[in-house]
């Protein structure tokens, strides 16, 4: 007589948003943006290549996942639950390999499998018209591998059908430690905005998150910078 309230797949929807999966959680980008989702009430989750390195933060509780981004069981459990996923992930490593594509194409599948369709990720603007000669030679060069991956990737978002996947992917060149200003730019494409190709950390947490409720920059690619 009083069996379980059943709730409709939109409801449902909704009383996920704000469980959230920040993937790199012990980055500095993945750090702020759980400090900040933290304060506006998230439900956090957030993964990381060694536990032992996981972080406690004053604003609430964060349930850590050591996770192998490139191991789908792992993701499956890591994407448990989640209305929103942020992807942080970043490497060192400027040998040939594949971890952006490869963690992308098991994510994307684990959150299809899910039914969790919002992910923001982060890629870097190698192209943008303001940088200077040393980002438009040296680092490209320095970072050839990793520029080939991450473009592997981006690749892999546009021809996911739009229907399955809601991405965003927010593109930078210099993230430097900072706490958020709100002074920053936000251009239409990689290449329509002229900016200084540096941003904080705390804003572009700001950014992300904004982003996430308001859907302004689906399945586009978008730059920010200051």
């Amino acid at each position: 007589m009083f069996g379980k309230k059943k709730t409709n797949p939109e409801q449902q929807q909704q009383d996920s948003s704000k469980n959230l999966l920040v993937i790199g959680g012990t980055g500095r980008v993945g750090q702020e943006v759980i400090k900040q989702a933290l304060a506006q009430g998230y439900n956090v989750r957030a993964t990381t290549r060694d536990i032992s390195r996981s972080l406690t933060f004053e604003q609430g509780s964060v349930e850590w996942q050591q996770c192998d981004v490139t191991n789908k069981e792992c993701m499956q459990k890591a994407v448990e639950d989640r209305g929103v996923v942020v992807s942080s992930i970043c490497s060192q490593d400027r040998s040939p390999n594949k971890l952006f594509a490869d963690s992308f194409r098991v994510l994307a599948d684990v959150m299809k499998e899910k039914k969790v369709s919002r992910l923001v990720a982060l890629t870097v603007d190698w192209d943008s018209p303001s940088n200077s000669w040393f980002s438009q030679n040296f680092l490209r060069r320095f970072y050839k591998n990793m520029r080939i991956d991450m473009g592997r990737m981006e690749n892999m978002l546009e021809m996911r059908p739009k229907d399955s996947l809601k991405w965003t992917c927010i593109k930078t060149l210099k993230i430097v430690p900072g706490a958020y200003t709100g002074v920053y730019k936000v251009g239409l494409t990689e290449s329509q905005l002229l900016y200084k190709p540096e941003i904080s950390t705390g804003d572009l947490a700001d950014f992300i998150l904004k982003e996430i409720k308001q859907n302004d920059w689906v399945h586009k690619f978008v730059t920010i910078g200051t």
